[in-house]
């Protein structure tokens, strides 16, 4: 990592270099839902982040939306959670996220320091903030869980194939991720390799998850590098 993030603490809490890391995207707010009722959204993100917390260190956007959910649920497991913000500063942030046009229509309202262990100010934007979702990472490949979602979620699926992570899509809650068979069938057909799993039960779907990267670790012959989050870690305690 070649930035320099401000660094905003929530939580006196040491980060493991050692658990892997999964970053998780989807909607943003609740028009996105259609005929979805907000409250099996909330409880199935909620699901999946006491199931994720037990597991991983979670990477999210630090933005509003269902991830906060599965973020807040994994922390109440004791699991680490590293908000990626796109702006440059935690007043930037809280400034931009209060007067955007999501906040004044959702009722996904977290406060940021309720749904992070430490957030990240990279300054580098919604779309190219999507590279550190992927890039900062514990594992040979990122493991990516999608919830619903939109066009930024669109976006984050796509950056993670070209980065060849490892995706979970949580089906029956609609949103981008229903949809994943359709963008697994124009993978395939413009011959895009791409590691995608998909399930309604937010515990098979992270069994699927596993087992692909188990498979996909076996078959990798590169030797061990230190990961970019260990890199991090070291530089953030060197200071």
């Amino acid at each position: 990592l070649t930035f320099d993030a401000q660094v905003e603490l929530f939580r006196q809490q040491p980060i493991s270099r050692d658990k892997p890391t999964a970053f998780v995207a989807g909607y943003a707010y609740e028009k996105q839902l259609g005929t979805h009722p907000i409250d099996k959204v909330v409880y199935k993100a909620q699901e999946l982040g006491l199931l994720l917390g037990e597991i991983y260190t979670l990477i999210t956007g630090h933005c509003p939306g269902v991830p906060g959910y599965t973020a807040k649920a994994a922390l109440e497991k004791g699991a680490s959670v590293i908000g990626i913000s796109p702006y440059a500063t935690s007043a930037e942030h809280l400034s931009g996220w209060r007067n955007s046009k999501l906040y004044s229509e959702t009722e996904f309202r977290i406060e940021p320091e309720k749904c992070a262990t430490l957030a990240l100010h990279t300054g580098a934007g919604v779309w190219h903030r999507d590279i550190f979702n992927i890039e900062l990472t514990n594992n040979h490949l990122q493991q990516v869980y999608i919830i619903g979602g939109n066009e930024g979620t669109s976006h984050e699926i796509f950056v993670s194939v070209a980065h060849h992570s490892i995706i979970g899509a949580l089906l029956g809650i609609g949103g981008v991720s229903d949809d994943i068979a359709s963008i697994k069938d124009y993978l395939g057909r413009h011959n895009i390799n791409n590691h995608i799993v998909e399930d309604t039960d937010p515990k098979a779907l992270i069994e699927k998850v596993n087992a692909l990267d188990r498979k996909l670790k076996s078959q990798d012959t590169k030797n061990a590098l230190p990961t970019p989050l260990k890199t991090l870690l070291d530089t953030l305690e060197a200071k």
